[in-house]
């Protein structure tokens, strides 16, 4: 419990676990946003374990499908999928979240966050509103949606 378990690492989950699903950079002038998220997730007690779907290091090198077979083993374990989607069309355009929302959507365990003006959000929006998805539009309202959910936090 209370660890950050990246991408192809095999570290066992303990306790309560949450993944931090949305797009990844596809170059290194584009900063990835989970280390904000992984601050704020541990500033505000969540103690469980994180799970990042970026490898330590250089994150752009990795075998596309190994590291697709570990995000599906992961998601499929998490406890509650954290969807942070600040989507821009040239440096994340975030494909393959929408995979990734659309498979899990049913699940129970999914909270979608995006800033306002995220581009191309409409339909997720909408499917969320359809499958009482709770959605949040900051980082910090995402984070506190997630705390509210494990208890951690008084429901507003």
């Amino acid at each position: 419990m209370n660890k950050e378990i990246y991408a192809l690492e095999n570290t066992p989950i303990e306790g309560h676990s949450v993944f931090l699903a949305g797009p990844t950079p596809r170059d290194h002038q584009s900063p990835s946003w989970r280390p904000d998220m992984i601050q704020m997730l541990r500033q505000k007690g969540y103690d469980g374990d994180i799970l990042i779907p970026e490898k330590r290091g250089n994150y752009l090198d990795y075998d596309y499908v190994t590291q697709t077979k570990w995000e599906v083993e992961h998601l499929n374990a998490a406890d509650i999928i954290l969807f942070w989607v600040p989507r821009n069309i040239e440096t994340m355009p975030a494909f393959t979240t929408n995979i990734e929302f659309g498979e899990f959507m049913h699940s129970g365990k999914v909270i979608l966050g995006y800033p306002k003006d995220a581009a191309k959000m409409r339909y997720l929006q909408v499917r969320a509103d359809m499958h009482n998805i709770p959605v949040a539009h900051s980082m910090f309202e995402t984070v506190e949606v997630l705390l509210s959910q494990i208890g951690l936090m008084p429901i507003k």
